[in-house]
């Protein structure tokens, strides 16, 4: 059975957009990731994915981007280099999603739908970011001093409000959230 020549075009487009998304979709991303390498500017959409997202959603060819069309070329372009590259490069969605439906409704199940459907990490490897960063944050500091986050400025008025979750499940779970609230200061640190 011969292949029409349209599905061949498909084809060979296909693989000039493959090859674009391997050869300089993501730089390496350092482990755990840091927040600069988890927003939007951290991914760089191959030119050749982001003109066939552009085309496919469309209708046209490239000329401006409203918002709307560049997020969803953002997200489609993002999915398809978690996909390409078989999970080995790690686009921002693909670990805040994950992380976003961690904190919302806390529900293992429904990262591994996600993860198994290509939109993001799977929820070992969430919690492996967890426990690093957790181990990075203990290291950081003697044993006498108290842990803060690292953007808590001292010798600064500083508001804290904390507030106990209780969820009464098939047992009992108890969660407590906290928030500081500082102004921001624009002087030197003082000793």
């Amino acid at each position: 059975m011969a292949v029409p020549s349209k599905i061949k075009q498909i084809q060979q487009a296909s693989l000039y957009i493959r090859e674009g998304i391997l050869s300089n979709s993501m730089k390496d991303v350092s482990w755990p990731p840091k927040p600069s390498e988890l927003c939007q500017n951290a991914v760089k959409i191959p030119e050749e994915l982001d003109a066939f997202l552009y085309t496919v959603l469309t209708g046209n060819t490239p000329t401006e981007y409203p918002q709307q069309l560049e997020r969803l070329v953002n997200s489609y372009g993002e999915d398809l280099i978690y996909g390409v590259s078989g999970g080995k490069q790690k686009p921002p969605k693909h670990i805040l999603l994950p992380y976003a439906v961690k904190s919302l409704t806390n529900n293992v199940e429904l990262i591994q739908i996600l993860n198994r459907c290509g939109h993001g990490i799977a929820y070992s490897q969430v919690e492996k970011i967890n426990t690093v960063l957790c181990h990075q944050k203990l290291a950081s500091k003697s044993n006498n001093d108290v842990r803060l986050p690292e953007n808590i400025q001292p010798h600064i008025n500083t508001t804290l409000g904390w507030d106990n979750i209780d969820r009464l499940e098939e047992g009992t779970s108890h969660r407590v959230n906290g928030i500081v609230v500082q102004a921001r200061h624009f002087s030197p640190n003082l000793p």
